[in-house]
């Protein structure tokens, strides 16, 4: 029999990709690497099964070695990008997507991806530049806008920002995220278009329960539960087996406080869908409300078996075991040795904090865009930074970054493992932020008592704060608050710990744990702070 020609091994390797049988489709494009080292399409494709079959190592190496042999490949090049911004590294994944553009000015793939890269690193109004390029050459794409859209917003462009948002949505009527991220702008702006997109998209799809279900959440963040309520039970009329309506009509149902009528929604959508987490830990936050912590207890332990990492989990746990007055409430909640409070050091190149403090104070007011809170967010009354605030190159925000970083290890190194407690049983060797944003609150606000879900610690930073702040206060107007559960609850608990901020003052606590903040009143000025969450060095 004749030997196959590369051209046949390598279709056969292309037809067993196509298949997902990558083993023989491996064991293919070895042979030909052997036949034919020189040819770069040949590493190319083996960088390719590769990256499907997982091996993201071995197909990094692949794709240097196609562009050893041709450095000028185009699909190479964005391949080998996408590799390194997903695996975070960010800068490495920036200059082969520029090698491309340098190639190819007018790369979709190049543009479009440089663009998110850009935006993630904090360099948005190049990132806007980048995208608004990308958003001309595919006016029709409706992921490029939605991006475009998304960056425009960092850079303050509010109204274009909208515009680019309703395209998505209009180029893509049923994709839930284009809905989701322009409504979520809308409301922030205090549109009157707030939600009208959903109610244009039901004029094609007058049935769809998924389309009810996306409204509902967003009537109900919106506090506009008896519009909620009844958008559930219309759709439940015509979809009763759907699991994710009954549980969301049950959490509906707990806000308004009818306590029975929202534990058998709940109910129903269990046995519709037996051990699902998102319904457990529903009906776990509602019989904690009703006040029967010993289910609850049951409830968060099972769920903790299944996800012994979840934040959300050991929050509520905790809550079981404050009603129940165990111990273990008082190891998850130990305040003296799990909590700091302190200021940070002044950096370098001020006299003190309150001169750092005033030059922050001025950049970060440049980031706050919107008129009102965001929708799904613990802050009430008052503005939060969008992204992740620590990646914008302003030299205030970066000597903060830098100060709470230090701060932050020299509380770590004060921790005493505990193999058996959720935050204790890692002490990272050393950390990095996974998210950051600052709040501006005017009097009247807040935020709800609420838990931090990207963190292993978290914690602010308080930039600025109105007088009315004061350590004599009796009903602590400012004060940071800790241990109150943020449910509703016919007995709802008292908070543990009432901290007064200062200026210049910096707070650290496990991300699992409750806290909020009580509004304060009767002045023009703001409350102003920087918050963090902060895991392990991976």
């Amino acid at each position: 029999m004749a030997a196959l020609s590369p051209k046949t091994l390598y279709d056969q390797a292309v037809q067993h990709m196509n298949a997902g049988d990558y083993a023989p489709a491996l064991q293919v494009l070895s042979r030909l690497c052997g036949l034919s080292p020189a040819k770069p399409e040949i590493w190319y494709l083996l960088g390719e099964v590769q990256r499907r079959a997982g091996d993201l190592e071995a197909s990094e190496q692949a794709l240097k070695q196609a562009l050893t042999l041709q450095p000028r490949f185009i699909a190479v090049l964005n391949q080998l990008a996408q590799l390194q911004r997903n695996a975070g590294r960010l800068d490495e994944a920036s200059s082969h997507y520029r090698k491309v553009l340098e190639i190819e000015p007018g790369n979709l793939r190049a543009l479009h991806d440089l663009g998110l890269v850009l935006k993630a690193i904090g360099h948005w109004e190049e990132a806007e530049q980048v995208l608004r390029k990308a958003a001309g050459l595919a006016p029709d794409n409706p992921n490029v806008q939605q991006n475009f859209g998304s960056v425009l917003r960092l850079t303050g462009r509010t109204e274009e920002a909208i515009k680019a948002l309703k395209r998505a949505v209009e180029l893509a009527p049923d994709n839930a995220d284009h809905h989701h991220w322009l409504n979520e702008l809308l409301w922030m702006q205090g549109d009157s278009d707030f939600l009208q997109s959903y109610h244009q998209a039901r004029q094609r799809r007058p049935d769809d329960p998924g389309l009810s279900l996306h409204l509902a959440t967003h009537l109900m963040f919106a506090g506009r539960l008896d519009e909620a309520e009844q958008e559930l039970r219309g759709a439940l009329h015509k979809a009763p087996e759907r699991f994710d309506l009954h549980m969301t009509l049950g959490s509906v149902l707990n806000e308004r406080e009818c306590w029975d009528e929202a534990l058998l929604e709940f109910e129903t959508a269990l046995q519709q869908s037996p051990n699902n987490t998102t319904i457990l830990d529903g009906l776990g936050i509602l019989v904690l409300g009703m006040g029967d912590a010993d289910r609850g207890l049951q409830i968060y332990a099972q769920l903790l078996r299944y996800e012994p990492d979840n934040i959300a989990f050991w929050a509520n746990l905790a809550t079981a075991y404050r009603m129940l007055g165990r111990d273990e409430y008082h190891w998850l909640y130990d305040m003296d040795n799990l909590l700091f409070a302190g200021q940070i050091e002044t950096p370098p190149g001020y006299a003190n904090l309150d001169e750092f403090n005033a030059e922050l104070l001025h950049e970060l007011e440049q980031w706050h865009f919107d008129k009102q809170h965001p929708l799904h967010q613990s802050v009430k009354g008052g503005t939060q930074t969008a992204d992740h605030l620590f990646n914008v190159d302003r030299h205030t925000i970066q000597l903060l970054k830098n100060a709470m970083l230090d701060q932050i290890r020299a509380f770590d190194a004060t921790l005493k493992p505990d193999p058996t407690h959720p935050t204790l049983k890692n002490i990272p060797k050393d950390v990095v932020f996974s998210g950051s944003w600052s709040i501006r609150n005017p009097a009247g606000g807040f935020h709800m008592n609420h838990h931090h879900i990207e963190g292993w610690y978290s914690g602010p930073y308080y930039v600025s704060l109105p007088d009315v702040i004061q350590a004599d206060d009796p009903e602590h107007q400012g004060w940071v608050t800790f241990g109150q559960p943020g449910l509703k609850a016919i007995e709802p608990l008292e908070p543990d710990l009432y901290v007064q901020p200062k200026e210049g003052m910096m707070v650290l606590f496990p991300s699992y744990m409750w806290h909020g903040t009580i509004p304060f009143y009767g002045t023009d000025q703001v409350r102003v702070t920087v918050a963090q969450d902060h895991v392990g060095v991976p």
